[in-house]
């Protein structure tokens, strides 16, 4: 789990609403201790004065004397890294003894990320200061490890928190799974149907959640299992007929004939979810097959490609569409509740029946 920190400029005043969201964050930073005694008792204070954790400010070699844990105290090291100086001096903080290094990457917002994670990751906690998700999401990719936490302003709250929130959840954004029981399978002739290729690799038992109802989505497998035929695609989905549905991030549904290249989707397995990057949609014209399923007394259906190489998860591996029949087991996502989807997102209470 990620660490992410609230840093409060020193021109910003502690709000109520900015108190208020302190259970979503792991410690404060405070640029000045304006604001300090409000904030004490509700949330670990970074600070250079006063605060759980002392904060110090390194911009030279001489700064890096007197780092080392003293007691039971800590020691976080902030560093500004504008050239290969500055990563020397973030390195050298690691080396020293601080608990955390703080670094800012004003300029360039990959390669420093990269060397630092490689440089100071297991001798002290990297926290990389950002301004907004899509840097959170480049120093969290840092060679795939990714720094330890992030630091986000208090300046723009609503952003801070999203910040947090795919932060806390890059590892598993929480999608309910349960299995359901094939009650139909019923082949369809021709139509068009689309293979989603992913900017990732899957593991068995991974795929997307599909289905003609947002209500009940099946989690069709990625082309992950070899056969004698056709070599493995771990990066596709055969989604099936364009008119589907697919669920993707913010628990918000897609027709597949609108996914394009660069867009997100949800990436599920029986024991998490992720997100995933989409680099291409491939329609083609192929045989189609409906497959109906039933779970507490409610029906979901989705049309798939009808080829042996089409699989769909279930509780114990996953089956391809040829093998199924009526009273076999497969793995879905059941939405709780009732209401239908607007523009892909859900409306409580609305009437809708899709068959």
């Amino acid at each position: 789990m990620k660490e992410v920190w609230l840093r409060i400029p020193d021109t910003l005043k502690p709000s109520s609403e900015i108190v208020a969201s302190l259970r979503r964050f792991d410690k404060i930073l405070l640029d000045s201790t304006r604001g300090i005694d409000a904030l004490r008792g509700h949330i670990p204070i970074v600070s250079s004065s006063g605060g759980d954790i002392d904060l110090r400010t390194i911009s030279s070699r001489d700064d890096l004397q007197g780092l080392e844990r003293k007691g039971d105290g800590q020691v976080a090291a902030r560093v500004a890294v504008g050239d290969r100086g500055g990563q020397v001096l973030a390195a050298n903080a690691a080396i020293a003894g601080a608990d955390y290094v703080v670094v800012s990457c004003p300029d360039w917002k990959v390669i420093p990320w990269e060397n630092l994670v490689a440089q100071v990751r297991g001798r002290s906690t990297l926290m990389a200061e950002v301004s907004d998700l899509r840097e959170a999401e480049l120093a969290l990719g840092a060679l795939e490890l990714g720094v330890d936490g992030l630091v986000v302003p208090a300046s723009h709250i609503e952003e801070a928190l999203r910040v947090a929130d795919y932060a806390k959840g890059a590892r598993d954004i929480g999608v309910e799974l349960r299995p359901a029981k094939v009650s139909l399978t019923k082949p369809l002739g021709m139509g068009l149907r689309a293979c989603v290729d992913m900017c990732d690799y899957m593991s068995t038992g991974e795929g997307l959640l599909l289905g003609i109802q947002s209500s009940l989505m099946f989690l069709v497998e990625g082309e992950v299992h070899e056969n004698p035929h056709v070599r493995p695609r771990p990066f596709r989905v055969n989604a099936g007929a364009v008119s589907n549905y697919v669920l993707v991030p913010n628990d918000e549904t897609r027709y597949l004939s609108e996914l394009c290249a660069g867009e997100r989707v949800v990436v599920a397995g029986r024991a998490m979810a992720r997100e995933a990057v989409v680099g291409r949609v491939k329609v083609e014209r192929r045989p189609l097959v409906l497959i109906e399923a039933e779970l507490d007394g409610r029906a979901g259906k989705v049309i798939l490609q009808d080829a042996e190489t089409i699989r769909i998860v279930t509780p114990d591996g996953s089956r391809s569409v040829k093998e199924l029949s009526k009273g076999d087991e497969v793995i879905v996502r059941s939405e709780v509740g009732g209401g239908g989807r607007h523009f892909g997102q859900r409306v409580e209470g609305e009437g809708i029946d899709e068959r």
